[in-house]
């Protein structure tokens, strides 16, 4: 799947992902970037709210997971079972998301269970930068499912 083809599938799928301004700006299966503005997720302090970071950087993730078991031709739902987030520093104005497998043990597990079995679990990680800083760290835990 390209960029253009997740960023469709996300908008008919996932209609807060159009309303959040979100353009995916690079695809692989280890690392996506997502983009968004500040103007449609701009707060009362004029910096990004704080739910946008947190939706914009689950998204980022689970469409690394979704991208990830499509590859693997096995059907499947991707849930998020727990997400966390840091905020170090407030972002003030269009950002980019990076989320990227780092963990290639428990990538190559997370395969092996889903090929496998009907459910497995991938934990991954997000970040947002300002100025060159991490000004957000997201984690958060993801379930493929299987369907019959």
């Amino acid at each position: 799947m390209n960029p253009s083809e997740l960023q469709v599938y996300l908008y008919e799928q996932i209609p807060m992902a159009k309303a959040l301004g979100i353009l995916v700006k690079k695809v692989e299966l280890k690392c996506i970037i997502l983009q968004a503005p500040l103007d449609v997720n701009i707060n009362h302090k004029k910096t990004v709210f704080g739910g946008s970071l947190y939706s914009i950087a689950t998204l980022a993730c689970w469409s690394l997971a979704f991208l990830n078991a499509k590859q693997l031709n096995i059907k499947c739902e991707i849930v998020i079972s727990k997400g966390e987030i840091d905020y170090k520093s407030p972002v003030t104005g269009d950002f980019e998301v990076t989320c990227q497998i780092e963990d290639e043990k428990a990538y190559a597990q997370f395969c092996d269970r889903l090929t496998k079995r009907n459910l497995s679990r991938l934990s991954l990680t997000a970040q947002i930068q300002e100025k060159g800083l991490i000004a957000v760290e997201y984690k958060g835990d993801f379930v493929a499912i299987r369907k019959s």
